[in-house]
C-alpha cells in the first residue's frame, strides 16, 4: 500500500490479504484491530477500513480505460 505525502508517493509496505472469487471480494486484515474489505463490481472497487470495529474509510477506485 502507498499514501499520497504533499503531493508524493510513500511507500507504506505490503499487505497479504485472502479473495474470495465467487464473492469478487478482497479481505486484509494486517493487525487484529484493522480490517480492510474491497468488493469489484465490473470497473469499480469499492472499499471500507474499520479500525477498532468503527468504519474509519470509504474507497472507491474506477478503471476508466
Amino acid at each position: 500500500m502507498n499514501k499520497m505525502v504533499s503531493g508524493e508517493e510513500e511507500e507504506m509496505g505490503t499487505l497479504e490479504g485472502v479473495f474470495d472469487p465467487k464473492a469478487k471480494i478482497l479481505s486484509l486484515t494486517p493487525k487484529e484491530n484493522i480490517r480492510w474489505s474491497f468488493q469489484l463490481e465490473a470497473r469499480e472497487l469499492k472499499g471500507t477500513l474499520y479500525y477498532n470495529g468503527v468504519l474509519y474509510r470509504i474507497a472507491r477506485i474506477e478503471k476508466t480505460n
